[in-house]
């Protein structure tokens, strides 16, 4: 198993998915860089996950999900998987690795159990550090809404 180093991930660039973040967002031009940054530590903590798990190793996550303290990380990656060559190019060079996006599905409305969830924090933890995931479930909303935006 040969899993990519994050500062790889970090290393791709695209000013035009900067840019439609920040459009289609409305936010600024900054924010959309650094929010894309987190996608990118985000797709790259899955990637390790799908990889750790093909590879039998113990107590990864059956699934990296997406809550609501996270939507703006789904908002983000929907908008580059529309600029599909360029997310392309990332995940098969950059993460050594294609992401899939599987929805979680809205219609079965249940929620995502406590184990489940402490299982994920527990990884995230270990793969990105305290300081990230604490930005991530704590702040990651508020930093990155437009001026008078809807709390989610």
């Amino acid at each position: 198993m040969v899993l990519t180093a994050l500062s790889d991930a970090l290393d791709f660039e695209s000013s035009n998915v900067v840019s439609a973040i920040s459009s289609k967002l409305k936010i600024e031009q900054e924010r959309a860089n650094l929010l894309f940054t987190h996608l990118k530590i985000w797709l790259w903590v899955c990637s390790t996950a799908s990889k750790e798990r093909e590879a039998g190793v113990l107590n990864v996550p059956k699934a990296i999900v997406i809550d609501n303290r996270l939507k703006l990380l789904d908002d983000a990656w929907h908008i580059f998987i529309l600029h599909t060559k360029e997310y392309q190019n990332f995940c098969n060079n950059y993460l050594d690795y294609f992401v899939h996006h599987y929805p979680y599905p809205s219609t079965s409305n249940k929620k995502i159990s406590l184990d489940v969830k402490k299982e994920q924090l527990s990884y995230l933890y270990d793969k990105i550090g305290k300081d990230t995931l604490l930005f991530w479930y704590k702040n990651l909303n508020d930093h990155f809404s437009p001026p008078n935006a809807k709390k989610p």
